[in-house]
């Protein structure tokens, strides 16, 4: 399932999320960082297979977006091994995992 960002900032909501009819779990999470690239990896454990990926040119930008009801909640702009794009809702158990995530990418960015 996707959906597309609004244009209002307001209307991007985590409750929306509850439209969804799969939950996938992923257990790894990965920042793939090469010079000035930056890729989040969505991956199944144990095999590693890859689920989908975003390839993130800014942030706060299109491919990673924060929602207006959530810190723990981020919609992003993913694609999957065959290149079909899908916009994923991502959110973290715990605060802080979803604090270290929004972190890293503005460390990243603001280096940039």
């Amino acid at each position: 399932m996707s959906i597309d960002f609004a244009q209002n900032k307001e209307e991007e909501k985590c409750g929306t999320f509850s439209a969804f009819q799969y939950i996938f779990l992923f257990n790894y999470l990965f920042f793939l960082l090469q010079g000035k690239d930056c890729t989040v990896r969505l991956e199944e454990k144990p095999s590693g297979k890859l689920h989908a990926q975003c390839a993130v040119d800014a942030y706060p930008g299109p491919s990673v977006q924060t929602v207006s009801d959530s810190s723990r909640y981020f919609v992003i702009r993913a694609a999957d091994d065959s290149g079909r794009i899908n916009f994923l809702g991502l959110g973290f158990a715990d605060r802080s995992d979803s604090f270290d995530f929004n972190v890293a990418l503005q460390v990243f960015f603001k280096k940039k």
